[in-house]
């Protein structure tokens, strides 16, 4: 019915979808453990992205304290599932309101800025809207900014 070579190329591109589809779980799962790091840093832990669908994409992670200082980030960025989470000492002691406005601080590059800021933004809408009661903002929340963020056309998301 299906001549070997057909079958052979049929089953190595299942398996190298299968295997891409394990190494990018890895991968999701290392970035969950960092954040996990993070989160007991500060009392709210947020995530921002750049980058879109033709571009390589930058995530970003930061912790800030009831103070509204950064207690700590992590940038992902590459172009392979081999991408490590990687700390972003530069923008650590900052206050929230300083992320994104200006030029970005030595040591970090534009797209990264700018997935710090897309971070910092959700978690200082949640401030500014009153939701960050002070018994849920030391509850040690991670928000997905970029799933919650409708101008970058992103739906869903949430807490976790």
């Amino acid at each position: 019915m299906f001549r070997p070579e057909t079958l052979f190329i049929v089953f190595a591109l299942a398996g190298g979808w299968l295997l891409q589809l394990w190494m990018s779980t890895q991968q999701m799962r290392g970035f969950h453990r960092h954040i996990a790091e993070l989160r007991a840093l500060g009392s709210q832990t947020s995530i921002g992205m750049a980058g879109n669908t033709y571009k390589r994409k930058t995530y970003v992670a930061i912790a800030v304290d009831t103070d509204g200082v950064v207690q700590g980030a992590k940038r992902l960025a590459g172009f392979t599932v081999f991408a490590k989470p990687k700390v972003i000492v530069a923008v650590v002691g900052l206050h929230l309101d300083e992320l994104g406005s200006g030029a970005p601080p030595a040591g970090v590059d534009e797209k990264t800025w700018d997935a710090i800021d897309h971070a910092a933004e959700f978690i200082r809408r949640k401030l500014a809207s009153g939701d960050a009661a002070e018994d849920d903002v030391n509850d040690g929340d991670t928000v997905d900014a970029s799933a919650l963020d409708s101008e970058t056309g992103y739906s869903g998301g949430g807490m976790t």
